[in-house]
């Protein structure tokens, strides 16, 4: 054990520039924010915001000068330039595809990622486009739709196909794919189906990382072939993000109980390859390079069977800097290094900042670091390794807390006591999946038999949330919090420990009850119907949802009635018009509970919606068309209702109600 003026000379010995050591990083990443939100407000172009970035340069420049000793706030300046110009450029390149919906072409690239075929021989694939109809093109990347064998990573291909936009979703608060392929870089999407056709120009390198980890993706499937499809479904889904496995009931008890961040592959699922990889290169100050490289090499192979996917790159990227300043002598500082993580993350993609998942794993790494000891301090005398790991678990959901109710409007009650016991079984089944993967190439009997073990962890973490779903207050849909109420919320969250430590450890539980409060019932307040002028009839609100193809409608009553008609819904993607349209509008408006669904008739385009709604939410009565007796789909809808608990009428012309 190094005594402390060993590690004091060491530390003098730092690697790192004399700028950086012990310097705080927080405003350099305010500045670079305020740059990126700047240029998403007034949308420049980009030799304009280039013009911005390069003053704001030679302004800092002169600051310097003028300004001897002061470099710092010249720094500040600096990087609100830069990240002005580059949030302007991403801006521009994921805005620049010129085809419309619908519109036919031939694109030329070259393949930066593949997915292998599925059971109908289709894939999907990440280009970046080079040229459009013969002529040069400088966009974002596109995603292609193909069929067949997939082109390899790095391939040269020329596509014939059909651009064709994401159907967007124009209620209020439902999700939008289109915004979600903007903040990840994603300009357009193209369609090789039906009569379109993917040529290679050039194959790709037969060795490359995404070719690798397609290989090793495939030799796992091959060894959980003696595995169910639903643990086949858990395994793929904590361990790749692969859910097309997992069934609707699990994910909504996953996401009820506060666990829906096991099947969303992020920070978490990296944390378990770090620790793992700090286990097998042991602890001591001699092996700190052993443990750094092991580390890189894990996070490199679990990069390339994730197909460099965007969670586990920041969370990597995050990591790698934590472990940076153990191999240069550097303190730790929790600030400063997530800090220094999120503005290598935001300076390779800028529009990241706005990213739901990028928030919530920088938030949980925050809430773990920094506000770990105080629940620990709150234990007192019971602090010991399960009261830490406890511990860990509260400050993750503490500081997730606040955007969680923001993005998906609910508060998971007992996420609180589910998330320390799950996150062990999560990290044992991820630890076995990983170890299984080497296995599987020379082995595959010994890693089905580990994938075996990975599934039993994952049923039990899924029975746990199944169980806790069905207790009464497991989980409240407030509505949506405000962002202003949000960022009060973090604010709050950074000055409690300066409150500790000035108040004593004793007003740590009541701030935090105070806080918790205030965030569940400030949504009530701010989505409540306004109140009707004294003396005035008793009306109803209606609401018309658009869901595309069909109807929906919700009528809330002066007295906080609800009542729903038709869910619509579209044949060929069974539930997405209830998972990503219905339910959101309903959640975020606080309601959890509907008093009368009634469907007009039994067409998928009426009530694929109101499956959605039946699974996820109690409904007291199901008023549905006695005319259509051996009708298949309304079979299944009131198979739903009676699992539901609903009482179901059949109704005819002239009947009341």
């Amino acid at each position: 054990m190094l005594t402390e003026q060993m590690t004091s000379a060491l530390r003098k010995r730092s690697q790192l520039p004399q700028a950086l050591q012990g310097r705080p990083l927080l405003p350099l990443l305010l500045a670079l924010v305020c740059g990126e939100l700047l240029a998403c407000w007034i949308t420049p172009a980009v030799g304009t915001a280039l013009c911005i970035a390069v003053l704001a340069a030679i302004a800092a420049v002169l600051l310097c000068c003028f300004l001897p000793g002061r470099r710092w706030q010249p720094m500040l300046l600096a990087f609100a330039g830069l990240g002005f110009f580059l949030c302007a450029g991403e801006l521009a390149a994921v805005s620049a595809w010129p085809l419309a919906n619908g519109d036919y072409g031939v694109v030329e690239g070259t393949v930066r990622s593949s997915t292998l075929a599925d059971e109908d021989g289709r894939y999907q694939l990440q280009l970046k486009p080079t040229q459009l109809d013969g002529q040069p093109l400088a966009c974002g990347d596109i995603l292609v739709y193909g069929e067949g064998d997939p082109p390899r990573s790095g391939s040269r291909v020329r596509i014939h196909g059909q651009s064709f936009t994401p159907t967007e979703n124009h209620n209020p608060y439902a999700f939008s794919y289109s915004e979600y392929l903007r903040h990840h870089g994603i300009a357009a999407q193209f369609s090789a189906y039906y009569g379109g056709t993917v040529e290679i120009l050039r194959p790709g390198p037969t060795i490359s990382p995404a070719a690798l980890g397609a290989w090793l993706r495939s030799c796992l499937n091959t060894a959980a072939q003696t595995l169910s499809a639903h643990q086949r479904g858990l395994i793929f889904g904590v361990y790749l993000g692969e859910t097309e496995g997992i069934s609707a009931e699990t994910e909504q008890a996953m996401a009820v109980s506060g666990l829906t961040h096991v099947f969303s592959v992020s920070g978490l699922h990296v944390s378990y390859i770090v620790m793992l990889s700090l286990l097998l290169a042991g602890k001591g100050f001699h092996r700190r390079k052993l443990r750094f490289g092991m580390t890189v090499s894990l996070l490199l192979l679990y990069l390339c069977l994730a197909g460099l996917a965007a969670p586990i790159l920041r969370a990597a990227i995050m990591s790698l800097i934590l472990l940076l300043a153990d191999l240069l002598l550097e303190e730790q500082e929790p600030i400063s290094s997530l800090s220094l993580a999120a503005i290598v993350c935001l300076l390779i993609r800028p529009l990241w900042l706005f990213d739901a998942g990028c928030q919530l794993s920088f938030a949980a790494i925050w809430g773990m670091m920094v506000l770990t000891p105080l629940f620990r301090r709150a234990w007192g005398r019971w602090n010991n390794r399960a009261a830490t790991l406890f511990a860990a678990g509260c400050a993750a959901c503490l500081a997730t807390w606040p955007l969680i109710c923001h993005y998906f409007y609910y508060a998971a009650w007992l996420g609180w006591l589910l998330t320390p016991a799950a996150l062990p079984l999560v990290g044992i089944a991820v630890a076995l999946c990983f170890i299984a993967t080497p296995l599987a190439v020379l082995l595959p009997a010994a890693a089905g038999w580990l994938l075996q073990m990975a599934a039993f962890a994952m049923q039990l973490v899924a029975s746990m949330a199944s169980f806790l779903t069905r207790l009464p207050f497991a989980a409240s849909y407030s509505g949506i919090l405000p962002l202003w109420a949000v960022m009060i919320f973090f604010l709050a969250l950074l000055l409690l420990p300066s409150l500790v430590r000035r108040l004593g450890q004793r007003v740590f539980l009541p701030l935090l009850a105070v806080l918790l409060i205030l965030s569940v019932c400030l949504p009530h307040l701010v989505n409540k119907p306004r109140a009707l002028p004294e003396g005035a009839p008793a009306l109803a609100e209606i609401v018309f949802l658009d869901v595309g193809q069909g109807d929906a409608a919700l009528v809330t009553t002066s007295d906080g009635l609800t009542m729903l008609i038709d869910g619509g819904g579209k044949a060929s993607a069974p539930g997405s018009v209830g998972e990503y349209v219905l339910l959101p509008y309903l959640q975020s408006r606080g309601i959890h509970h509907i008093d009368v669904v009634v469907n007009s008739h039994p067409d998928l385009d009426h009530t694929d919606g109101l499956l959605s709604v039946l699974n996820a939410m109690p409904v007291d009565t199901l008023l549905y068309a006695n005319v259509f007796t051996d009708d298949e789909i309304q079979q299944q809808l009131l198979a739903a209702a009676t699992e539901n608990g609903s009482v179901c009428r059949a109704v005819m012309a002239g009947d009341c109600f």
